[in-house]
């Protein structure tokens, strides 16, 4: 018979306190008001930026376009917040080292070791606090309650991007909107139909950004119209 001190606790136990962990951290956390969305006024700085014509909000929010890409979200992100004080924070969480799945994957040869390691911005601000920005969550944690979340091995930090070019994307002048009208609008269109927010709080948000490029594209539309004298 084993001993309780001798017991040593499977991938699926250690998965299942993980859970259980998060599950309540993240009730206590909405209670104390130490989680919260992204701010609106973060989408208004991206607004001109583009990657391959799909609109920076559409990358911060659309499902499809952020699982998976952690890195890449997390320096647009950290751009958007144009603060100083703001940091890419690079580590293995709780939550992908004890996901089954990855484990599986890990263990079949299909990853490596590196399966764990996840990036998030972390932020100082002006009350004081830390904040950790993780865009696979679509949300912005403090970091005190986070670390009880995921217990992060932090590999590397690195500073928030300066210029946007840093971050993969291009900023849109009126004259490269109105070259790539064509492309944004069917972008546009399609993810009016088929999307999917991270969370169901931005839903709002995403369609109300992509509204307002609608009627900026429309509008450059109709001036055209008017100069050339013909229907585009």
């Amino acid at each position: 018979m084993t001993s309780i001190n001798e017991y040593t606790p499977t991938n699926e136990d250690l998965w299942e306190l993980y859970n259980i962990n998060f599950r309540s951290l993240m009730a206590q956390g909405k209670i104390l008001e130490k989680i919260e969305t992204f701010d609106s006024e973060i989408f208004k700085k991206i607004r001109n930026l583009y990657y391959n014509n799909i609109p920076a909000v559409v990358l911060l929010l659309e499902n499809d376009f952020v699982q998976g890409k952690c890195f890449e979200r997390s320096k647009l992100l950290a751009y958007a917040l144009r603060s100083e004080s703001c940091e890419i924070v690079t580590a293995k969480i709780d939550g992908l080292k004890y996901n089954p799945e990855y484990i599986k994957a890990y263990e079949a040869g299909q990853v490596d070791d590196n399966y764990a390691t996840h990036c998030y911005v972390r932020r100082k601000e002006k009350d004081g606090k830390t904040w950790v920005y993780d865009t696979s969550m679509g949300l912005k944690l403090e970091e005190s309650l986070y670390n009880m979340m995921q217990h992060p091995e932090i590999i590397s930090i690195e500073k928030a991007p300066k210029k946007s070019r840093n971050t993969g994307l291009r900023e849109y002048n009126e004259a490269k909107l109105v070259e790539k009208s064509f492309y944004i609008q069917d972008t546009i269109n399609l993810i009016k139909v088929h999307s999917i927010p991270i969370r169901e709080e931005y839903r709002s948000i995403l369609i109300n950004e992509l509204n307002q490029i609608d009627s900026k594209l429309n509008s450059y539309k109709e001036e055209k119209e008017v100069i050339y004298g013909k229907k585009m």
